[in-house]
């Protein structure tokens, strides 16, 4: 019987998201290939799109002000990294 512990992790080291608190975009760098999903409180994905460059600008513009979750996911590893994201106008 194998025993999990965990979800295996992007080394979250060369990822930047900036800003936080955002108002109408943010900026993701150091992530390529990664599929981006964006979810509210209660868990309901509101946003998702996929990065195929190191730099992406992610239009927040139309999400209500709140704090949000964001998961990127690696399709080929299955690695994640989740992080907070507050938007703010």
């Amino acid at each position: 019987m194998e025993l999990i512990t965990g979800i295996n992790e992007i080394e979250q080291n060369d990822i930047e998201i900036y800003p936080n608190p955002a108002s109408s975009f943010f900026n993701l760098n150091g992530v390529i290939g990664a599929r981006i999903s964006i979810h509210n409180m209660i868990g309901a994905v509101v946003h998702s799109e996929d990065v195929n460059s190191e730099f992406a600008c992610i239009n927040v513009g139309d999400l209500p002000t709140g704090n949000y979750i964001i998961r990127i996911t690696d399709p080929e590893s299955e690695k994640e990294l989740v992080k907070k994201l507050m938007i703010a106008r």
